[in-house]
């Protein structure tokens, strides 16, 4: 944990005796964070909310990375092994919270379907007021626990308001499954963004946020799972494996694989079956 001059936090020593009915914060503030600032969570019972006011938060969890940049939200549920850190070259500022209390899970799980772990260009308005009030209570020990419970609300209102604002927008989880049922197929960004009626470049960020892959990146790993399940049939040839996962191009799948396994295929292949 690298956390350089301006972090301004509060704990809450006994946040888990509060009444149930409450929202709480087990941190709250302001952090500014190094090039090489990390911290891995699993287990916890809050969920982390990072509003990015400079540089770039990256967030790891078992469905990839993801990156949220200044002017971006960051919503996740800290009970999944994590990883937070620097996801840039300069130092990154967010305010932030982890929140715990009634139907937060909730507030996240339609947060995540409409948007990831990531919502672009958008930040809880009263954020800032709101950590910066909760602190100061807190740092003066005249906490107003109903107050506290009150503020924080009104953060997650805030994001399920614009959750709702972007109902109209085409779910990502439609160019998902379009790259699915296409993977072996050759299609352009272009054609991806046509099929669900969606600006390319916001399909994009979109993407990103959702998977952790841009569409490209997402094919290739469809591709390269495939291509693993038929070289443990034996059945096929490499190159026919190749044509038949949709690399046109033999060298860009060798060099694809050889990324992702450390390995030839055929390599693999024999490691699979070190008899033969």
């Amino acid at each position: 944990m690298e956390l350089l001059e301006g972090t301004d936090i509060v704990f809450h020593p006994n946040d888990f005796i509060r009444n149930p009915l409450l929202y709480n914060t087990t941190q709250i503030g302001h952090v500014v964070c190094g090039e090489k600032h990390s911290v891995s969570r699993n287990g916890y019972s809050s969920f982390g909310i990072y509003s990015v006011t400079e540089g770039t938060v990256k967030l790891t969890t078992k469905n990839g990375a993801f990156y949220a940049e200044k002017g971006d939200l960051l919503f996740f549920d800290q009970s999944e092994k994590h990883l937070v850190e620097n996801g840039g070259t300069i130092p990154y500022e967010a305010d932030f919270a982890y929140i715990f209390g009634p139907n937060v899970k909730e507030f996240f799980e339609i947060f995540y379907e409409k948007f990831g772990y990531v919502a672009h260009d958008f930040t809880p308005p009263s954020m800032k007021s709101v950590w910066k009030e909760i602190v100061k209570a807190c740092r003066k020990n005249r906490e107003d626990i109903y107050l506290t419970s009150s503020l924080l609300y009104g953060v997650l209102t805030e994001i399920l308001k614009f959750c709702g604002k972007n109902e109209d927008v085409t779910d990502i989880s439609a160019a998902i499954s379009f790259v699915t049922e296409n993977y072996d197929k050759a299609f352009t960004l272009d054609e991806l963004a046509g099929s669900v009626s969606m600006d390319k470049y916001y399909l994009i960020r979109q993407f990103r946020a959702r998977t952790g892959y841009t569409p490209k990146e997402y094919q290739n790993e469809l591709r390269l799972n495939k291509a693993e399940k038929l070289l443990k049939t034996g059945n096929l040839s490499i190159t026919e494996i190749a044509k038949e996962t949709g690399f046109t191009d033999i060298r860009a799948f060798l060099a694809l694989f050889k990324k992702r396994y450390g390995v030839s295929p055929s390599v693999y292949l024999k490691n699979l079956n070190p008899g033969k």
